[in-house]
């Protein structure tokens, strides 16, 4: 009797354990559509993993149903759709960075998300915090009027992705602009008696899809400020359970096509379990 059995898997390939059997030995898809996985199992056998749909999935799948012989049916668990802000800031159309951005919309569309793709280029956001508007931050009656529609994407939202190049090791420009203007108090935060209070709690599930000029150790020296900014600025604005992810691709302008293609691969799993 085997028993249960569970599949880590990510991407297109996975690693199986079969409990009660010696471990087998994966034999790789056809190609990312493929329905079903064959695995060597102890003794000559084989056991035939049926996967009911198509695509990739998420890290664990579990089994639902067992046929003879050594036959499993398995599907992938209820994701619970989300309503993701996707804030990207990059000016230049054919970049890596684009294609970044378009990996991310269409796999967060794919798995069944709402996605709103706020990208700040075009739209032609403004940067410029004004002094009529620096004048009235702390007015909570006044002080969303210049960026209200924004306001409501962000409140409308239970997720966010931001996608940006490094520059100078900060947001670009037009996405430091977006976070004067629009987390504001009543927005980001509350004052009460005196002290801060993070409000942005409908976001409970945060990712940074990033790349650097400079390498990860010149980063590193310099504090690596962008990974601060999400893992720990944005992070401490939102729900206190949120889950944090940040992606980064360091060195970008020296690596080669294979890297490219790696990371946008990563990019495109974890978005396919966010």
């Amino acid at each position: 009797m085997l028993g249960s059995l569970q599949i880590p898997c990510r991407g297109c390939r996975a690693r199986g354990v079969v409990w009660g059997a010696t471990p087998g030995k994966l034999l790789p898809k056809t190609s990312s559509g493929c329905l079903s996985e064959w695995l060597e199992i102890g003794g000559g056998a084989v056991l035939r993993v049926v996967f009911a749909g198509a695509g990739t999935w998420p890290r664990i799948c579990t089994v639902i149903h067992m046929g003879y012989p050594f036959e499993y049916v398995i599907t992938r668990p209820e994701l619970k759709p989300r309503h993701v802000l996707v804030l990207y800031a990059h000016p230049v159309e054919d970049s890596f960075h684009a294609s970044l951005h378009r990996t991310v919309v269409e796999t967060l569309r794919d798995v069944g998300h709402v996605v709103d793709d706020c990208d700040l280029y075009l739209e032609e956001f403004s940067p410029v915090l004004t002094r009529q508007e620096r004048l009235d931050y702390h007015d909570l009656e006044t002080n969303q009027n210049n960026v209200k529609p924004y306001v409501d994407r962000l409140l409308a939202a239970d997720a966010l992705v931001v996608v940006h190049p490094v520059w100078i090791y900060g947001f670009p420009a037009i996405l430091k602009g977006f976070f004067d203007r629009v987390l504001i108090p009543g927005v980001m935060f509350d004052h009460i008696d005196g002290r801060v209070k993070m409000k942005l709690h409908n976001i409970r599930k945060l990712a940074g899809v990033v790349t650097y000029g400079g390498t990860r150790s010149r980063a590193f020296l310099a504090g690596d400020p962008p990974r601060r900014n999400i893992k720990r600025v944005l992070r401490a604005m939102i729900h206190p359970t949120a889950e944090c992810r940040y992606l980064a691709q360091y060195a970008v302008d020296r690596t080669d096509f294979r890297a490219r293609e790696q990371f946008l691969a990563k990019v495109q799993r974890e978005m396919e379990v966010f």
